[in-house]
């Protein structure tokens, strides 16, 4: 997927009514509410809260990636912490 600010600045650089779909269009991939956006003639105030909500929506799912790695990394610290007790308890038996 092409970075969401750029696919922004594409469709503001587009006529009117392209402009208005293609944040429409971004919003809906994206997962956001259209709700209260609709204006009719394309007003600046509800293209603004429009491309507000995508940028916020794009970097919720950031957030979110960054939680799973952050499980990840976490789980793989405690399973290393383990590991490392196992071989100074086994280190202790054998001798």
């Amino acid at each position: 997927m092409m970075n969401v600010q750029k696919r922004i600045k594409k469709a503001l650089s587009l006529d009117k009514e392209r402009r208005e779909v293609a944040l429409r269009e971004l919003a809906k991939e994206l997962g956001c509410s259209l709700s209260s956006t609709y204006g009719g003639g394309g007003s600046k105030h509800l293209e603004d809260e429009l491309v507000r909500r995508i940028q916020e929506a794009a970097r919720s799912i950031r957030e979110s990636r960054l939680w799973w790695f952050a499980v990840i990394a976490s789980v793989s610290s405690a399973i290393s912490a383990l590991a490392a007790w196992c071989a100074v308890i086994l280190l202790r038996v054998s001798h």
